[in-house]
């Protein structure tokens, strides 16, 4: 099996690029933890999120009135319900996962080119191609008609003129049937082929399953999938209608037996946070603003709070159940999940899928559950991780960062807290879960990489920013609204090289 797996990387690589991986200089340098100051109020969102944790952290808002930094105090909820044990999660197995992934052209969008949302090719990794680097002209660059600069939105700002200019909401965006190019669509029915031998059969191998679903897994396969990968479906063919009856009624259980108690303390401050925060949820996707999307997502959180009282909800995890959503919900839907009525679905398939996320989410909270405990020990280390990544992959942008003040935690804390939600559109968010659900401790140690490579992306458009204010908006707002799935691939593709060149560092990187 392990040369199996070897030969199919092995041929996916040549495919797809003709090349091999490559390597990274590693350079010895030295830093300083990062800073934080007195209490405040972190704005990680739109300015109005009310982080729950407690412990300190710079604050910045996305207001140009403000240019100083503060900190961000966070309360978490203590919940004094019956304790019911979690469910424990399964045994990850080590994967080895697919080669590096073809990197494609540039976004040709010349709209976000007048952001500034060109793409920087990393000078210190060589296993990619150098496709994105040659593909600016000078007619992608900003124009007088398309772009202003910084210093003249900021002049209107403090004339009381106009606004940051915030992403508009792209609501009929597709998310779970992006469609195939037509050169791809041989490729794709045989890998969806590949897919249904693996998956339809009396014990599936997961070890097989996860080298093949590394770099992307068939729409049509996708919700059996993430649900073996999660460990929430059991391998054995044969277990699995019981299994899914079982877990179902027990969470309709746990609805009857907690949800009616919600508007009770001590638990009505838990769900009068989750009322507030599931509105806020992908305002770009409109399924999401249907009310039975959203009493679904509030009993979810809910009852997950109930059952984890050492944490509780913390802002952010409601981010978090939305590609399960859409993607458990996709099979019963006569449209794309973004433009789709979720009230004509059955109220049996929806009980169904929304057992199937709650067990799902818990899957993947019992994985990063020190995210979420007090003072959030986890995203602390995930944070100062890439700020040693960033030292040696891109020490200019290291550096420029640095010496305008701005630190990792202003931005990377919403990138681990949330896991790149609340940066990417929702259907790369489905692309890149099937890579982290492949590998092991994806939503742990390889986001963390993932996140390296999302931020060497923009390296030079950052660095073109030379103050406080223009880099702290810049790196919050970062132009991916027009992302697709190739772009991803690119971001994983590197990320993978990232990993594999410093996963066993330990005297270099700390995970």
């Amino acid at each position: 099996m392990a040369s199996q797996a070897a030969e199919e990387r092995q041929g996916f690589w040549h495919r797809v690029t003709g090349k091999t991986g490559g390597t990274i200089s590693k350079q010895s340098s030295t830093h300083s933890g990062i800073g934080v100051r007195d209490e405040g109020t972190d704005a990680w969102s739109d300015g109005d999120d009310d982080l729950m944790m407690q412990y300190n952290m710079p604050k910045t808002t996305k207001s140009t009135s403000q240019s100083t930094l503060q900190s961000a105090s966070h309360s978490s909820s203590s919940l004094q319900a019956p304790h019911i044990a979690p469910i424990s999660p399964s045994t990850s197995t080590q994967l080895t996962p697919a080669s590096t992934i073809q990197q494609t052209d540039a976004r040709s969008s010349a709209q976000d080119k007048a952001k500034g949302g060109t793409l920087a090719q990393v000078p210190v990794v060589h296993s990619l191609p150098q496709a994105r680097a040659s593909s600016s002209s000078a007619e992608d660059q900003p124009t007088n008609s398309t772009a202003r600069s910084h210093d003249a939105i900021l002049q209107e700002e403090r004339d009381g003129d106009a606004q940051p200019k915030q992403r508009a909401p792209s609501p009929n965006k597709l998310v779970t049937r992006v469609p195939v190019p037509p050169e791809l669509r041989d490729r794709q029915a045989m890998r969806l082929a590949k897919f249904e031998r693996v998956v339809h059969v009396g014990n599936v191998d997961l070890e097989q399953l996860r080298t093949i679903s590394w770099s992307g897994v068939p729409e049509q396969q996708r919700a059996t999938v993430w649900q073996l990968l999660a460990g929430y479906l059991p391998a054995n063919a044969g277990r699995r209608q019981a299994t899914l009856e079982r877990k179902r009624e027990e969470y309709q259980s746990l609805v009857q037996q907690y949800y009616g108690v919600r508007e009770q303390p001590p638990h009505s401050k838990t769900f009068h946070q989750i009322s507030i925060d599931v509105p806020r949820t992908n305002p770009a996707v409109s399924t999401f603003q249907q009310p039975i999307v959203q009493e679904m997502m509030e009993r979810i959180l809910f009852i997950w709070a109930i059952r984890h009282p050492g944490s509780g909800y913390v802002q952010g995890m409601n981010d978090l159940v939305t590609p399960f959503l859409a993607v458990f919900l996709d099979p019963h839907l006569d449209a794309d999940f973004g433009a789709a009525d979720v009230s004509a679905v059955p109220q049996e398939a929806l009980a169904a899928v929304e057992a199937d996320c709650f067990w799902c989410l818990s899957r993947l909270l019992d994985g990063i559950q020190d995210n979420y405990t007090h003072g959030q020990p986890g995203i602390q280390t995930k944070v100062q991780a890439l700020s040693d990544i960033m030292q040696r992959i891109d020490q200019p942008l290291f550096l420029h960062l640095d010496t305008h003040n701005v630190k990792f935690f202003q931005f990377a804390f919403r990138w681990m807290n949330c896991l790149l939600m609340r940066e990417l559109p929702l259907r790369c968010i489905i692309r890149l879960w099937d890579t982290y659900l492949s590998e092991n401790n994806g939503f742990a140690n390889f986001h963390v990489y993932v996140c390296g490579a999302f931020l060497k992306t923009f390296s030079k458009h950052l660095q073109g920013q030379d103050d406080f204010q223009g880099l702290v908006i810049s790196v919050q707002q970062l132009p991916t609204e027009d992302w697709t799935t190739r772009d991803v691939e690119v971001i994983l593709a590197e990320a993978f090289t990232l990993q594999s060149m410093f996963r066993d560092s330990h005297k270099h990187i700390n995970l």
